[in-house]
């Protein structure tokens, strides 16, 4: 296959020398000429631990050429891949100029190319930026999808060790591919196998960003733990080393879904204590105090998402912070089902697992603090609630009976606490936090 790569930055520079070791022709193009003067020589044109031998290699074998007309380049090649930097700009913003240009280069070509071109954007960038860009081809008249396909394959190249991660990624993720284009992309890494994703283009992009904000939360964390630790005569490294050896919980799936804000007896108390220990010894925690805050801003914004839906009979299901339990310490819930009451809403709750009677100690307390109505609120019959309400709040996974109750009624659900899959057969339902109306 023929492809040309826009940018001959730490990425570009990769795909071309690693994309021409699996056998590709690929067509490098730059906006700086002392780049495409470095990889005319066969040189590399950053520094990259083994691709001076892959573009040397490349370009003795003729696999590597140099593109001077944007125009030429794209009707030589199947696939262009947009490799051009989106540095911050200095209120934040990506800085999406060269992409632009990029895509009307491709657009004022494809203009005369009689085959569909295949856009394949690796830049980082946000949703936003595609949707701009995909304006800018339809604006050229290119139809995406149908003209031209557009596809956002995020990479996940670490620095010094590109050359590796090319060739052996955790997986391949392309968002916006069609039938065609995915035809043309199985072509891409030839004997690689690396297991692939297909989402749509948002998915694919904030996938990218997630993982990079994520890296970054972790280094912080590591740092904010370490301070704490020692301000307290502690060992911060011995701390950290001893937390990454628990697979089970900490280096694992576990707490990584989206869902419903933290709650509970342990981890809301804990934070505190954290915080205030730091502040007694005039200690900043700021990503862990950011943690509180932002934990409180879920319950919020849920809470007002759900007091401006058209529904004054609501039925939460679940009530405790977590599922099996009667724990209603901290839970989320709790404090939702006060802030509904306080907007307006006449709220029933089902929570079989919660018995008023044998509450006791601080978990009698929490509740009659929070939802002294509570007695009057709760119910043991599902099928009656059901009847009563215009919609259900899915406050945990509900059983295989609960679910077809749920079905069976054609009642509005939302999933507040993004539980597993609905069947395709249950009424109208919302996953994750709630829009602003039903689906």
């Amino acid at each position: 296959m023929k492809i040309s790569v826009f940018g001959l930055g730490y990425v570009g520079s990769i795909q071309i020398g690693c994309l021409a070791r699996l056998g590709h022709t690929v067509i490098g193009l730059d906006a700086n000429p002392a780049k495409t003067a470095q990889l005319g020589r066969g040189m590399a044109p950053v520094r990259e631990p083994g691709l001076t031998e892959l573009i040397a290699e490349g370009r003795a074998a003729s696999r590597i050429l140099v593109g001077h007309s944007p125009t030429e380049a794209i009707l030589d090649s199947d696939m262009s891949l947009i490799c051009v930097g989106t540095p911050a700009l200095s209120d934040g913003r990506p800085d999406d100029r060269q992409l632009h240009t990029v895509i009307d280069q491709i657009a004022n070509a494809c203009q005369s190319k009689q085959d569909r071109h295949l856009i394949v954007v690796r830049s980082t960038t946000l949703p936003t930026t595609h949707d701009a860009l995909l304006n800018r081809l339809r604006a050229a008249g290119l139809i995406p999808d149908t003209a031209v396909g557009y596809v956002v394959h995020p990479e996940f190249l670490r620095e010094g060790n590109g050359v590796e991660d090319f060739f052996d990624p955790a997986f391949l993720l392309f968002g916006g591919a069609t039938a065609s284009d995915r035809r043309l992309l199985d072509q891409l890494y030839p004997g690689l196998e690396i297991p692939v994703y297909h989402v749509d283009r948002a998915t694919a992009s904030l996938t990218k960003y997630a993982g990079n904000l994520f890296h970054a939360v972790k280094v912080a964390f590591a740092n904010e733990i370490a301070s704490w630790s020692e301000a307290l005569g502690a060992d911060g490294r011995t701390v950290m080393e001893l937390l990454i050896a628990d697979h089970k919980l900490n280096l694992s799936a576990a707490y990584l879904s989206p869902g419903l804000p933290f709650g509970g007896s342990c981890l809301s108390k804990d934070l505190a204590a954290a915080l205030q220990a730091g502040d007694g010894r005039g200690l900043a925690l700021p990503l862990l105090a950011g943690t509180a805050q932002s934990n409180r801003l879920q319950i919020e914004t849920l809470a007002t998402r759900l007091i401006l839906l058209p529904h004054d009979h609501l039925l939460l299901i679940g009530l405790a912070f977590k599922p099996n339990t009667d724990d209603l310490r901290d839970s989320p819930l709790v404090l939702l089902a006060r802030r509904l009451l306080d907007g307006g809403k006449r709220l029933r709750i089902y929570a079989p697992e919660i018995v008023h009677e044998q509450l006791t100690g601080t978990n009698l307390a929490y509740a009659e603090r929070w939802i002294p109505e509570l007695p009057s609120l709760l119910t043991t019959d599902l099928a009656n609630a059901l009847s009563q309400c215009s919609a259900v709040l899915v406050g945990r996974p509900p059983t295989n009976v609960e679910t077809k109750l749920i079905q069976s009624n054609r009642t509005i659900a939302y999933d507040l606490a993004r539980v597993a899959e609905w069947p395709t057969t249950v009424g109208t339902h919302e996953r994750g936090i709630v829009q602003d109306a039903p689906v």
